[in-house]
């Protein structure tokens, strides 16, 4: 497959621009290194063959060891060589100042973060912006984030507020927001050890399972998917020697190692067909999130807000009609290890957790929220997507009816950022733009 056949927003280069190294795998940053393939395998094909053939010992890998590996000539061995000690260099020279040096320390850089994620319509670049307004616009001591995604707002609003309160009905961001802020008790080193442990698997010595059956050469290589599997059943086996957050960290800890080897574009609605698939599966602790006080909640946003009181409320819902139950149908599947019955080209479940927000129905949806929530502040995200070429990717509710919503509910004042979104397939729309709506209630 050439580069030039696959969708533009899956080409390296333009991920990385769009959404930042942190959304890349190690074998999209390394093409982005060598800048170009060899005869018959692009450069992406190239860079996983590389991964794989190096596993954990890349920062380690020689001239020589990269010249065996068959179309590696002299000139790209020099470039990833010359790249590792160059970041080597570095690292090394900063000393205890490290993080000055170079923008991570040693030991983040061994334990997943929360943003460690690729999701669509995650605010992390926006957060500054969005903290900078409301911080000048609001006031309180409690922030819910009622469609917290990947909780980076949460975790933003934990610096801030002594309460925070985390909503998502899936079970996935459950399991995060529950493995990262929750108070409950948990032995790092006990996970730490257990984390280790897996990460000695080899997949070549396991047999194939029902995730291996179902998602191995597809989603992941044979290998990882056997590793996957293996290591979901394992976690649920120990779940009675395990705390509750214990349980929660180790199930959060392979969502993220699943996420950097995935082969797709950051979701699971397709995966890439004749490409080599990556396959260093490894798994990291995390960073937790400190916070005063917290409340984690599954609950459809609309029932939730029937039953909370918080001094300013973020709601940042589905902008279109793709369902977020389907994108991430993978890692629903994995963390609630029911084994479904899988239909389709994508290997998806049964359809559950459906958002209204991604139907006609969104306004009134919205409306129905604001009109229940008891908050001072309501603070609305919302894209400008309403001219896009593509039906799935078309706003549902449109900025005239938001700012009508919220009027029922006091002054409103509108923010703008320029800002490219998530893209999923080929859509070509320009002048992309972020609104926040802010309401401060009667």
């Amino acid at each position: 497959m050439k580069l030039k056949d696959l969708p533009k927003d899956s080409l390296p280069r333009e991920r990385f621009l769009a959404k930042g190294p942190d959304a890349l795998s190690k074998s999209e940053l390394l093409a982005i290194v060598l800048g170009s393939g060899i005869q018959g395998k692009n450069v992406q094909e190239l860079a996983k063959q590389i991964i794989q053939k190096s596993g954990k010992n890349f920062l380690s890998i020689t001239l020589d060891d990269l010249r065996k590996i068959a179309g590696v000539g002299h000139a790209k061995a020099l470039q990833i060589v010359a790249a590792i000690s160059l970041v080597k260099r570095f690292y090394q020279e900063g000393g205890s100042s490290s993080q000055t040096a170079f923008p991570f320390s040693r030991k983040e850089e061994t334990f997943s973060q929360l943003q460690n994620r690729r999701y669509i319509g995650n605010k992390y670049k926006l957060a500054d912006w969005i903290f900078s307004i409301l911080e000048k616009e609001c006031d309180g001591d409690s922030f819910t984030d009622i469609f917290a995604g990947t909780g980076v707002m949460a975790a933003r609003a934990a610096a801030r507020f002594k309460n925070v309160i985390l909503n998502d009905f899936l079970h996935s961001n459950h399991a995060v927001y529950k493995a990262f802020f929750d108070k409950g008790d948990w032995d790092k080193e006990k996970i730490n050890s257990t984390i280790q442990e897996y990460n000695r698997i080899n997949g070549k010595d396991l047999p194939d399972s029902y995730f291996s059956r179902n998602f191995g050469g597809k989603y992941f290589s044979r290998s990882s998917a056997r590793i996957i599997g293996f290591v979901r059943d394992d976690i649920e086996k120990r779940k009675s020697d395990l705390t509750e957050r214990e349980y929660y960290v180790l199930i959060t800890s392979l969502l993220y190692a699943i996420d950097k080897i995935a082969n797709t574009v950051g979701h699971y609605d397709a995966y890439f067909k004749k490409t080599l698939v990556d396959d260093t599966f490894a798994m990291r602790s995390l960073l937790p999130i400190q916070v005063e006080d917290v409340e984690i909640y599954r609950e459809d946003a609309n029932i939730l807000a029937k039953k909370i009181h918080t001094d300013v409320v973020y709601i940042d819902p589905p902008y279109n009609s793709r369902q977020y139950s389907r994108f991430y149908h993978l890692l629903e599947t994995l963390t609630k290890w029911d084994k479904p019955k899988l239909y389709g080209a994508a290997l998806k479940p049964i359809e559950e957790n459906m958002s209204d927000y991604c139907r006609s129905t969104a306004k009134d949806k919205l409306a129905e929220l604001v009109r229940d929530i008891d908050a001072r502040f309501l603070v609305v995200s919302y894209n400008n997507t309403y001219a896009s070429k593509s039906s799935s990717s078309l706003n549902k509710i449109t900025h005239e009816e938001i700012e009508r919503i919220l009027s029922e509910k006091g002054k409103t004042k509108v923010f703008e950022k320029n800002y490219r979104h998530f893209n999923a397939g080929n859509t070509d729309f320009n002048n992309h733009k972020e609104f926040l709506f802010v309401t401060k209630t009667r």
